[in-house]
């Protein structure tokens, strides 16, 4: 398994295993189901992979 990076609009350094690479680009490009949970779902895993870009391995010290 190796670490590929992702092309994600807005944010740099996003990788992940090769593997599920496919399955992770599909969850945070394609548009979700216009039902609820779903956009909040990805709208929140979005802000996630932002914070993670931005504070790198001190992401795992936030609140």
């Amino acid at each position: 398994m190796q670490l590929e990076k992702i092309d994600i609009e807005g944010l740099n350094g996003i990788y992940a295993l090769n593997t599920i690479r496919k399955e992770f680009e599909k969850a945070v490009t394609e548009r979700w189901k216009e039902e609820q949970p779903w956009q909040r779902y990805q709208k929140k895993l979005m802000q996630d992979l932002a914070v993670l870009d931005e504070e790198k391995e001190g992401a795992i010290d936030f609140p």
